[in-house]
């Protein structure tokens, strides 16, 4: 079960799942549950086709908690990607039946996961704390906030009823519009977004021997060991720093803020004493509730 789960990176569900469930509050209730099915399919299939590349290759699993080859399986590996493929091939059609430019943006999504996942080893690293984030978070949740999705009938909204004599309340008739996300559920999902670039950060900054020897190339194995520590301490406390602006706004509650301080704290003094791979476990679990915790309090 274990080697499944870091398989398949079950785990980035934790940060993917809540911002999904924040969009689908726009949309009808055959969309919405659509959407978040189709999300979470493109993150395993993604997960588990990024692991059978790094076994076909030869060389230990990136981006995962734990980088050793018996962490995972190469029969879950292949049995993912194939399931996965055809589980996203079909819940992406069926979205563009019910919502034709939300399922065309699945479908882009779902076909940019596999384009990406069959670059060479040596791209397949390249810019991916800032790619899968922007891909699979931060964009849609701008184009969630930007755009209303749904026909106004299907998420009626009811204006509030002016004040006046009650002889005109039979002339007031419901405003229906259609919905955006809020601020708050934008900010959430960005959250989310900034959290998921940190954890791949840190996972580059601890393989980045391992990426020199096997000829990955990324931002890590750019420059020495001290100025890619610096980049992980610096978007890590970014990300306090947002957690706090949030609690100030009023987008969510100070668990918020006391998690993300708590667990950028804890993961400087592990890059600081050299444990980069305890950095990554710290922040998957710090980080992850720490954006639980935005979402539900949105």
């Amino acid at each position: 079960m274990l080697r499944a789960i870091e398989t398949l990176r079950v785990y980035a569900l934790a940060l993917t799942i809540p911002a999904t469930l924040l969009w689908a509050r726009t949309l009808g209730p055959a969309t919405a549950s659509l959407l978040v099915a189709v999300h979470a399919a493109i993150v395993l299939f993604y997960g588990a086709w990024s692991v059978r590349r790094d076994l076909s290759d030869g060389v230990e699993p990136r981006l995962g908690v734990v980088r050793r080859r018996s962490a995972v399986s190469p029969i879950v590996a292949d049995s993912a990607v194939t399931i996965g493929f055809v589980m996203c091939a079909l819940l992406g059609l069926a979205l563009l039946v019910s919502n034709f430019w939300i399922g065309v943006g699945a479908l882009l999504a779902f076909a940019a996961a596999v384009w990406h996942g069959a670059q060479p080893r040596r791209d397949r690293l390249v810019r991916v704390e800032l790619i899968a984030p922007a891909g699979l978070l931060i964009g849609p949740g701008l184009l969630f906030r930007l755009h209303a999705w749904e026909p106004a009938a299907l998420v009626a909204a009811m204006e509030p009823t002016p004040g006046g004599p009650a002889e005109l309340a039979p002339l007031v008739a419901p405003v229906v519009r259609p919905e955006v996300i809020s601020a708050g559920a934008l900010a959430a999902t960005m959250f989310a977004g900034a959290v998921l670039l940190v954890y791949l950060l840190l996972c580059l900054v601890r393989d980045r021997q391992a990426d020199l020897r096997d000829g990955f190339e990324t931002t890590a194995t750019r420059f020495p060991r001290g100025v890619a520590v610096a980049l992980g301490w610096a978007w890590t406390l970014g990300v306090t720093l947002l957690a706090v602006v949030g609690v100030g706004a009023g987008w969510w509650g100070w668990p918020t803020g006391a998690i993300a301080a708590w667990a950028s704290a804890a993961v400087v003094a592990a890059l600081a004493t050299g444990r980069d791979g305890s950095a990554v476990a710290i922040w998957a679990v710090g980080g992850s509730a720490a954006s639980l915790a935005a979402t539900l309090g949105v």
